[in-house]
């Protein structure tokens, strides 16, 4: 069995669906765009310019984040070969202690506590996804998150792509992230999906920075945890993180909730594993809550959202 047919294996048997939530996303920006330029043509007033111009944007940043996704898997699929299988052991343990403590009972409790954070937390989700749109439809942003994704799939820490890095945190289009991260104070922007290393294992790379001035910035890649994964595809992420990038190494609950953003995508809220036994038996039983380290916006990529809990492990260079 190749490197990625072995992640992609376990992947499957740690993941807790619930129940099927939406019609699949792949075309959701397609609709999203065919309706607003039917009721445009109609006349229909309650269609602003706003609304059009809106839905243009996600449809140009979803056809941007293809093409710069299939670039940068090619590049990933030889960059992490031997990465990921140095890693194959880490991700082993991950999956052993999944495979023991994943019961329903906890897929319910982290289920509750992601939907009510994600309940919690509608300015900052709007915020990151009007921003990733932005980036993606202008230009010069999406150059820089190409170069920054490019050499995230190189598994290098360039300092051109560093310094697009700092760029793109620090333009407009994020700043309404910044300000309403709250308690996250470093952001993420990468490729997710199952082909984010090619014909490999399903997953994520990209590059993370401390806000508000990137001052702080490092690379990570990781397997599993995918919200939105079929077929060939990729999708733009963007995250927020309590960690500083240089600890967002490690395992991780995945869980993905019921909302699809807007032209298409997923939300997800990310949780550390516990470390022990002691903190696994405390978590299980209700005794501690669960305490989100992360929240992601995946920005297109097909395939059909479902409520449900995976795990994924995080390396970083």
């Amino acid at each position: 069995m190749g490197i990625g047919k072995s992640f992609k294996k376990a992947t499957k048997s740690i993941k807790k669906s619930t129940k099927k939530v939406t019609k699949g996303v792949s075309d959701a920006t397609k609709k999203a765009t065919d309706a607003v330029s039917d009721a445009a043509e109609k006349g229909v007033d309650a269609v602003s310019d706003a609304a059009k111009q809106a839905a243009d944007a996600a449809a140009k940043g979803a056809r941007e984040a293809e093409r710069i996704g299939a670039k940068a898997a090619a590049i990933a699929d030889n960059a992490y070969d031997d990465a990921l299988r140095l890693g194959e052991a880490a991700w082993n343990e991950t999956v052993a202690a999944l495979e023991r403590w994943l019961t329903d009972g906890l897929t319910e409790i982290l289920l509750a506590a992601a939907e009510a954070f994600v309940g919690r937390s509608g300015a900052l989700i709007d915020a990151m996804v009007a921003g990733g749109r932005a980036l993606l439809a202008d230009p010069k942003a999406a150059a820089e998150f190409e170069r920054v994704v490019v050499a995230a799939a190189g598994k290098k820490m360039e300092a051109g792509a560093q310094e697009a890095m700092r760029s793109l945190v620090r333009r407009p289009e994020l700043r309404a992230v910044v300000d309403k991260a709250g308690q996250f104070a470093t952001l993420s922007l990468g490729l997710a999906g199952s082909a984010a290393y090619g014909a490999g294992a399903e997953g994520c790379f990209g590059y993370a920075a401390r806000m508000p001035e990137a001052t702080v910035i490092g690379g990570f890649y990781g397997v599993g945890g995918v919200a939105v994964s079929v077929g060939g595809s990729t999708s733009a992420q963007l995250g927020v993180w309590s960690p500083r990038p240089a600890d967002l190494k490690g395992p991780y609950f995945a869980v993905t909730v019921e909302v699809e953003v807007k032209g298409g995508g997923g939300v997800q809220v990310i949780f550390a594993l516990p470390a022990d036994e002691a903190g696994w038996l405390a978590l299980v039983s209700g005794k501690i809550d669960p305490w989100p380290v992360g929240l992601v916006v995946f920005l297109g990529g097909g395939g059909e959202l479902s409520a449900s809990v995976s795990g994924g492990y995080t390396w970083v260079f």
